[in-house]
């Protein structure tokens, strides 16, 4: 599933699983996390400690069940950080 959030800057996120399958990447399970830059966003990615680059596309493949599930709690730990400081964007 997609969705394009719009406040002055346009981005795109895709979120998708097909986990649980029944185990690791063996098993079939694939999740999905994309970021696509659709208009005036102001960002950057690093991998492996590279220098920060702007991107128009950042996508995050996850294989397995155990990876699904820890991104969940990942995901779920980050929205709680953010909301908590930015409670103007409630």
């Amino acid at each position: 599933m997609s969705q394009t959030c719009e406040h002055h800057a346009v981005l795109t996120v895709t979120a998708g699983t097909n986990c649980p399958m029944g185990g690791d990447l063996g098993h079939g399970g694939r999740t999905i996390f994309r970021l696509t830059n659709e208009a005036s966003t102001a960002a950057t990615i690093s991998i492996n400690g590279e220098p920060h680059q702007e991107f128009e596309k950042f996508e995050l493949i996850l294989s397995g069940d155990s990876e699904c599930y820890v991104f969940i709690k990942a995901l779920e730990f980050a929205l709680e950080t953010l909301r908590g400081r930015n409670e103007y964007f409630d």
